[in-house]
């Protein structure tokens, strides 16, 4: 079988026609009027249950409420949308094209679309809702709602996973059994609105002709990703040289070379964006030539190969299409407009002297990767590597004194299957961390919390998570005390993930600095309690990190450890790191300040 997408180079200019006024057209009615419509009815559903915002810690709370069932309702309904308007409207395009049918208006393509809701409203159709926000974006395969795609494993669990050779099989068998799956129903949008099957009946077609075509269809992908991957290669290292040899050879001051920086960028940064439009398209339109392909060799199925939807062509062209009959005309102008805006602006960067923002950094648990975790070797190795902070753990020991440990038990860092409730202080003293395998220090005794405090003060702030089946109330009294007594108060934080347990020190111990901790919200989360709010790498976003500081409150980020993750946030707004790989990340911000205006410029032009 030959990789035939077009006939012609007329046929694929105007597929490509219809996908790009089709995205705009559909991303313009998400961005402006769908996606802010349902934020804003959650914003009212939130606050008329008495919240600001909803984290992870109330959110189980929350949807059991009659304004939860609402949310999820609203948020059915829109993925719903996203489903119809998204999926099934490039499929539709997709099939129209191939039989030659005229292009037909949106609000045609839509209400013909809108026919496939009573299919999904069945307990089948759950699963192929399921389908597309959960197994497609954790797997891979397929094509999801875009709105979506946010969705994946953070990595915070991933370390989790990775930390047991045991949890690393189990999740590789998972992924791979979803994988499959996934893989069986990518075809299941097409047999439900092409061939007119309910959710059942499309699931098992689909499972059914992809087992009988899977080598077909694995090798036409393979070819597919092949040329996908060679051509987006081989344009990048064309841009990147040939962009780089142009302010090289050029005989031009270093203003002018800085416009052209930005120049380059903005060009670069629009091209990229044109063609993600045409990804999910181009791939939908793949899928939907080898649907036909495959149902034309089953006898079974033969008979669907004419059964798509028929629709009666638009009677009048829109602005978009009166628009694009002048694409010279547009290109040339988004040239000229981005010109007059990226000169003078690189120009006054070029003179602009970069003042990063002062980023803290905090060893995770003590001393990151470079001492055994949760000790007192932990802070004297956080001091030594210049950190601000250094964030511990805490839970309570049968006796009712404190002592440091991450998890339920000391079994993964001292060998012991007991946790703190389990044993007396003077137990739990006898216990030894053993360190990183490149540390040059042995085992280290487990820490008490009140020793650490001693050493810390006054060489180092302290982040203090309450821990475990003993982070209660008292743990919290308990904790706020020995801050106070040691004179700590702007060098000693209270973190928890339990929003509850940050309200009740907020109000009950006022002078203490607390934290909350979290990895998912929605709402007003700059009016969530807590002088820090602690979010996870996803929830860091450039918005939230502006709304968490335009109240007045610390945003910090956690854990921060991949090559990619130090990059984005050492150059973002954030107003600290924790992380395990303290070198990796102060390194970075070291390199940061070399840094000249117009570097610091193309950066926040690269945050999305």
């Amino acid at each position: 079988m030959k990789l035939e997408l077009f006939h012609n180079r007329k046929d694929y200019y105007k597929l490509l026609e219809s996908f790009f006024k089709y995205q705009i057209v559909t991303k313009m009615l998400f961005s402006l009027l769908i996606l802010p419509s349902f934020w804003l009815l959650t914003q009212i559903l939130i606050y008329t249950e008495g919240y600001d915002a909803i984290s992870n810690n109330l959110l189980f709370r929350f949807l059991r409420s009659p304004q939860g069932l609402i949310f999820l309702g609203l948020l059915l309904i829109i993925i719903l949308f996203g489903i119809i308007v998204e999926i099934f409207g490039f499929i539709q395009i997709s099939a129209a094209h191939m039989k030659g049918m005229p292009e037909s208006s949106y609000w045609v393509l839509f209400k013909s679309n809108l026919r496939q809701v009573p299919k999904l409203f069945h307990p089948m159709g759950i699963l192929v809702i399921l389908y597309f926000i959960v197994l497609v974006p954790l797997t891979g395969f397929g094509v999801s709602v875009s709105f979506m795609k946010w969705l994946r494993v953070p990595n915070f669990i991933m370390e989790f996973i990775g930390s047991k050779p045991s949890y690393s099989i189990a999740y590789g068998l998972v992924l791979v059994l979803l994988s499959i799956l996934s893989f069986r129903l990518i075809l299941v949008p097409h047999f439900m609105l092409l061939g007119n099957m309910d959710a059942g009946a499309a699931m098992a077609s689909s499972s059914r002709l992809i087992r009988k075509n899977k080598g077909k269809l694995f090798k036409q992908f393979l070819v597919f990703a092949f040329f996908s991957l060679l051509a987006i290669t081989l344009i990048s290292v064309l841009w990147f040289f040939g962009t780089d040899w142009l302010l090289r050879s050029l005989p031009l001051n270093n203003s002018i070379t800085g416009g052209l920086k930005v120049l380059f960028k903005m060009i670069q940064d629009l091209t990229a964006s044109l063609i993600g439009l045409f990804v999910v398209p181009i791939i939908l339109f793949q899928l939907t030539r080898l649907y036909f392909d495959f149902i034309k060799g089953d006898s079974s199925l033969a008979s669907l190969e004419d059964s798509i939807p028929q629709l009666p062509a638009k009677t009048k062209n829109s602005l978009i299409d009166r628009m694009l009959r002048r694409k010279k005309t547009l290109f040339v102008l988004t040239i000229l407009l981005i010109s007059l805006f990226s000169i003078p602006v690189g120009y006054v960067f070029e003179h602009v002297i970069f003042d990063p923002k002062a980023i803290q950094v905090v060893a995770h648990r003590g001393g990151g990767v470079h001492a055994a975790e949760n000790t007192i070797a932990g802070a004297k190795k956080a001091v030594e590597l210049g950190c601000d902070w250094t964030e511990i753990d805490v839970q309570r020991t049968a006796d009712g004194k404190y002592i440091l440990n991450h998890d339920k038990t000391f079994k993964r860092v001292a060998g012991e299957d007991r946790s703190s409730l389990e044993m007396t202080y003077e137990q739990i003293k006898k216990l030894q961390v053993q360190s990183p395998l490149d540390s040059d220090e042995g085992p280290q005794p487990v820490a008490g919390l009140e020793e650490f405090l001693d050493y810390s003060n006054g060489k180092i702030g302290v982040y203090i998570e309450l821990k475990g089946e003993s982070a209660d109330q008292q743990m919290a009294d308990d904790v706020a005390k020995l801050i106070r007594d040691r004179k700590m108060l702007h060098s000693a934080v209270i973190l928890s993930l339990d929003y509850n347990m940050i309200t009740y020190i907020s109000e009950k111990h006022p002078d203490i600095q607390t934290g909350y901790l979290y990895f998912l919200a929605f709402g007003d989360i700059g009016g969530l309690k807590g002088n820090y709010l602690v979010m996870e790498e996803d929830a860091a976003t450039v918005s939230n990190v502006d709304t968490v500081q335009i109240n007045d409150k610390k945003a910090v980020v956690w854990t921060v450890n991949t090559e990619e993750s130090i990059h984005r946030f050492v150059n973002s707004e954030v107003d600290a790191i924790i992380t395990d790989q303290i070198t990796n990340v102060k390194a970075a911000l070291k390199q940061r300040t070399t840094k000249t205006g117009i570097d610091a410029l193309l950066e926040l032009l690269s945050q999305k």
